[in-house]
């Protein structure tokens, strides 16, 4: 990661920022080793809001994807790399420095940050599956308090191809990805259901990035945007940013300082956030409307829930309820005699 000088380099623009970026006292970055999520993940590095041990709410999550260099085996030592990566870095050292402005803070305080390490031993004998990946996002929500419409993916390198290839295997259970410099040659299978789904997709790589050429997140952006027949072009439109650098880091972005030319004149945090998703009728477990597996949230709806069904058939056997209900074209939902389903809006 960035060495202390690159820091101090920037710490005279930083301050400025000061005023806008807190922590409550007592806040950290906590490694969590040896925790057997699957065979592929023993450890992860967790950052919680602010108040969250205060209160009751449910926060969105951020999974942050380490790169090619953060492989391990989830114990204590092994997870300095991934302390050491992205905005686990910049946290870490605003806790031990506290003059040090980071102006994403902010923004990353509204939400709960885990950050696996995968056991690899590297990407070509072991590399992360999406299933693997999606165990993760069932750990996280199933453990931490989480608001699963607002569920995002973001990574550096092959983080970046993990966010891209998650988000393509589970299009409707994420809210939004930030991929940076994504080692993956362009696959239009990949962006496909990406479109289709309609994940809000926002990429970002060097100009001058030696390792992860420019054009190709350049090609992942038009194949996303022009996806195969009948695909239509997703909404909003997937994009891109350039910046006018060199090298394989993207630290403006992860401390939220490249704003005003990214053109989206937001940060990576708050960009994210301003998307959620309903939860979407799935199938794949049987035609249940009680049946957990079968929705994108992997949770049954209830009266605050918004819901998109996908496929059919749907068949209810209880008294459910729902905030909203979209039915796609062709879709058949049967509600069973004694039951019935509560729309609340």
């Amino acid at each position: 990661m960035k060495k202390l000088v690159v820091i101090l380099v920037r710490f005279l623009v930083c301050i400025l920022f000061c005023s806008n970026t807190f922590f409550a006292p007592g806040q950290t970055l906590i490694n969590r080793p040896n925790v057997n999520i699957n065979a592929n993940c023993n450890g992860y590095v967790e950052f919680l809001p602010p108040n969250y041990n205060n209160n009751t709410d449910n926060y969105p999550l951020l999974i942050f994807f380490p790169g090619n260099s953060q492989w391990g085996p989830g114990t204590n030592a092994s997870l300095q790399s991934v302390r050491d990566l992205g905005p686990n870095y910049y946290v870490n050292f605003w806790l031990a420095n506290q003059w040090y402005s980071f102006p994403g803070l902010v923004d990353l305080n509204k939400m709960v940050m885990i950050s696996p390490q995968f056991i690899g031993p590297d990407f070509y004998t072991n590399p992360p599956t999406p299933s693997q990946m999606n165990d993760v996002v069932d750990y996280a929500s199933n453990n931490y308090r989480i608001d699963r419409s607002r569920i995002y993916i973001s990574g550096p390198s092959f983080g970046g191809r993990w966010s891209l290839e998650y988000a393509q295997a589970y299009p409707y259970r994420v809210a939004a990805i930030v991929p940076f410099a994504a080692a993956a040659y362009v696959d239009q299978t990949w962006a496909d259901p990406i479109a289709a789904g309609n994940v809000p997709v926002w990429m970002v790589n060097n100009l001058f990035d030696g390792s992860v050429p420019a054009e190709i997140t350049m090609g992942w952006i038009t194949a996303i945007n022009n996806p195969t027949s009948p695909i239509a072009p997703p909404t909003p439109l997937a994009y891109g940013s350039y910046p006018n650098r060199s090298g394989h880091e993207y630290d403006d972005n992860y401390i939220g300082l490249d704003t005003a030319t990214n053109g989206l004149n937001k940060n990576m945090y708050q960009w994210m956030l301003q998307f959620s998703r309903p939860n979407h009728f799935i199938g794949g477990a049987g035609a249940a409307w009680e049946n957990a597996n079968n929705w994108s949230y992997k949770q049954v709806p209830n009266g605050n829930t918004i819901v998109v069904i996908n496929t059919g058939p749907v068949i209810i056997n209880s008294l459910a309820t729902c905030k909203k209900i979209t039915l796609k074209p062709g879709v058949n939902l049967t509600v069973n005699t004694g039951y019935k389903l509560t729309v609340t809006q």
